[in-house]
């Protein structure tokens, strides 16, 4: 419907300006998956976000070990390089976990057809897609709610503090 009409246009948009190709994720690709993220990286000053720095590390981890964590991946290649890359795996019978969603900025449009291309590809017959938390940061909370979820969780954190008998986060 008309709610999902700006990521259609810029799929839409995508495919008109660029040519490109959807790949299933092996581990012939995961070297171009690094420099992809390493380039991001660069782009996103990682080495002054320790969010950041932390989520490279999962990253890294993710892409060299997928195959033995039972995680599905795909990617997007454009003029033969990656692009766009991410990494899933399901939940319980009607829903998929996307862990990770990288792409390169400068192609607009790109994260809208890496989500699409993998959601059509690899998961079809989920019914419910989960993104995942946001961390807290804006821009990424915009993104994921343009999609108009179901629903979302709050999520908590709880710490004891031995002197002061525990606190709590909302996160």
């Amino acid at each position: 419907g008309r709610r999902y009409h700006r990521k259609r246009n810029h799929i839409k948009q995508f495919k008109e300006r660029y040519t490109y190709q959807y790949v299933p994720l092996t581990a012939d690709y995961i070297s171009q998956c690094l420099e992809l993220e390493e380039e991001w990286c660069q782009l996103r000053h990682c080495e002054v976000n320790l969010g950041l720095t932390d989520e490279i590390i999962a990253i890294k981890e993710a892409l060299t070990s997928f195959e033995k964590l039972k995680l599905k991946g795909g990617a997007i290649i454009i003029e033969g390089k990656i692009q766009a890359f991410t990494l899933g795996e399901p939940l319980n019978p009607e829903t998929v976990v996307i862990h990770i969603e990288k792409a390169n900025p400068a192609f607009e449009g790109l994260y809208s057809t890496i989500n699409q291309a993998f959601l059509e590809n690899e998961w079809s017959y989920f019914t419910y897609v989960n993104r995942e938390q946001d961390l807290g940061e804006e821009g990424l909370r915009k993104a994921k709610e343009s999609y108009f979820p179901h629903h979302m969780v709050n999520k908590y954190k709880i710490t004891l503090d031995r002197e002061e008998g525990g606190k709590y986060e909302e996160k």
